[in-house]
Parts: C-alpha cells; structure tokens; sequence
C-alpha cells in the first residue's frame, strides 16, 4: 500500500509581533515573501493584554479577510511568548489553572473567528520544586494529562478540530523526550472524548543534553520518524546542536552553525571528568555529524562540516570499540588524537 505524504510550508506570525498592528500588512508582507500558510501567534492577539474583547473580535475578523484577499491560509493559532512564561496549567494552585483555562477558551474563540480550527502552544511548566521531588513530578504529569484531556473536550464543544502541544528539552516543559512524548500522547488520546491531540515537533529543540539527554532524543531526525507520520504541525529552525536559537536559513546563520559546533565539542571533551563522560560527548558528537549530513545537499557542505562528517565515521567506530571491550580510556585517547587532527585542518588551536 502506497501512501502520500503532503507537506505545506508556511511561516510563523511572530515576524510581525510587535512590529505591525495591521493585519492587512503582516498577511501581505506572508504572500509577498512567497508563502501561502501562516501560524497565527498569540502575542499578535493576545487574549488578556490586546484591548477589549469587541477589539479583539474585530481584529481576529479582519486578519480572516486579510488572509482571504492575499490567498493565505491560517493554519492554526499558536501560542506566543507570553503563555510561555507562566507555570499555568502546571501551577499546584487550582486559580492559576483556572485562569490559564480562561486564556485559552477565549483564545480558541478568536482562532475560529480569524479562520482556523486548531490552536497549538505552551500553557505550563512544572514548578522546580516539583521537578526535584519524583513522586510530585509524577502528579505533575498526571495534572498536565487531565488538563488536556479537559481541554479536548472544551475544544471540542467550541467547534475546534485539534489541539497541539509542542515538545521541549527540558524536565519542567514535559513532554521533553521521546518516551515522555509517546507518555503524553497514549495518557491524553486514549478515551478521548474531546478534539485530537497532537504534538508539535519542533526540529530544533534537541537541546536536552543539558538535563541528561541523549541518543535519540539528541537528533531531530529521530523525531520525525516517530512523530512525523502522526504530526500536524512542524516547526522549522536554525540553530546549533546545543541551543534552540531559532536562526534563519541564511548563509551567515549556517556558517554560525558550523563554528560554533566545532568549539562547542572540542570544550566539551577537553572537559570531560570520566570516561562515561567521554563516551556521552563522542556519542553526541556522532549525532550532530549525522544530522549535518542530512541537513545539507551533497556538494554543499562547508570545509568544517565536511571534516566533521568524515570523521564520524571515526567517531562511531570508537564507539564500537569501547562497545567490544576495549580499554575505554585507550579508545577515548584515539577519538581526542582523531579530533585534533580536525582542528588542525581547520585551522583552530589545540
């Protein structure tokens, strides 16, 4: 059996936040710029701080017609900055939730009205405190489950078709790995009387290695082949392997990349405590091999990614042997000498 996958590619309205009040000319400025979707962000509507409600009807309802004269879909309204900076459905205090809850009935209600059916974002983060203790953290994520299986069904009997939430890399903004992805996803869905809900895979938010992640969790493309097929909505990003910097597409913003990935390694094993410790850095450092290779058209590879990708060959085979048995400190000492090589050849100081 055959199967088709469609893909549209659009632009994030945060481009206009707090640059244009016009609907008029962000959703000219989309079409001019050659896209034909736009993902709606809250901080150009937002529901608590932009004006009155009878403001914000009026405005949702003139980027409707806005994005019909220029022939641009609204694709769905996602969060922006502002919902991102509170606990809100995490809060242990039931108000908070509540308010939060409040937020986003109103916001589903200017979605419909601009044109779109779905809303997608962040609306909580787990308290530190909570995070520290596993037996809260576990209550936490039960919290978060109930919260969206409520919200489904809010969204539902609103009008809505579906519900993003858009996976991070770090403990306090669950789902933040793979396995904590497929939890959320199976706790939220299964009897679901509500909307769908989706997750959102944003292509640069494998940044977890800070909090303890790695393998998988560490390489965007891992990601997509578990969640793509069952994925809405993707977000798209520069950045470099550490960070979720949300660089353009640009020759200048790529040539960042490649810079920073190199110093950003080579600190890292020069500072590494342990063996394990080694072994975690190379395995990454294999990772990030890999995803430049794919991340770039075959001819197109800059002098610093090139000698990066042809040594992650070298790299993986360290891996294995380390995996056979051999002497870790001795295969970690191969890798370091193979790395400095590199550097040589780029020029870099050892």
């Amino acid at each position: 059996m055959t199967r088709t996958l469609h893909l549209d590619l659009g632009v994030s309205a945060v481009f206009a936040a707090r640059q244009w009040t016009e609907p008029d000319t962000w959703l000219r400025l989309t079409r001019e710029m050659g896209y034909p979707w736009l993902e709606f962000s809250g901080d150009a509507l937002d529901p608590f701080f932009a004006g009155d409600r009878d403001y914000q009807l009026q405005t949702a309802a003139a980027i409707r017609a806005a994005a019909d004269r220029y022939g641009v879909g609204i694709c769905n309204a996602y969060t922006g900055k502002a919902t991102h900076r509170f606990h809100g459905l995490s809060h242990p205090d039931e108000s908070v939730r509540a308010r939060m809850r409040d937020w986003i009935g109103r916001y589903m209600e200017l979605a419909l009205a601009m044109g779109t059916d779905r809303i997608g974002g962040r609306w909580d983060t787990i308290p530190t405190e909570i995070c520290a203790d596993p037996a809260r953290y576990a209550e936490a994520k039960a919290l978060i489950h109930q919260q969206f299986r409520d919200m489904a069904v809010q969204a539902k009997a609103q009008g809505l078709a579906a519900v993003y939430n858009e996976q991070m890399y770090i403990p306090a903004e669950y789902p933040w790995t793979i396995e904590s992805a497929y939890e959320f996803l199976t706790a939220v869905n299964r009897d679901n009387q509500g909307v769908p809900v989706y997750l959102t895979v944003d292509t640069g938010h494998m940044a977890g290695m800070h909090y303890g992640s790695q393998g998988d969790d560490l390489d965007y493309r891992a990601w997509l082949r578990h969640f793509a097929p069952v994925a809405e909505n993707i977000h798209l990003q520069q950045t470099s392997p550490t960070t979720s910097s949300h660089w353009p597409f640009t020759d200048e913003a790529n040539a960042k990349v490649d810079a920073r990935l190199i110093a950003h390694y080579r600190e890292l094993i020069a500072g590494a405590r342990t063996d394990e410790e080694r072994k975690l850095i190379l395995g990454a450092l294999g990772g990030a091999a890999r995803s430049a290779q794919s991340s770039y058209a075959p001819g197109k590879l800059t002098p610093a990614l090139s000698e990066i990708v042809n040594r992650s060959m070298v790299v993986q085979e360290v891996q294995n042997m380390l995996v056979r048995g051999k002497e870790p400190a001795r295969a970690v000492a191969d890798a370091q000498k193979a790395m400095v090589e590199v550097y040589k050849r780029l020029g870099e100081p050892t």
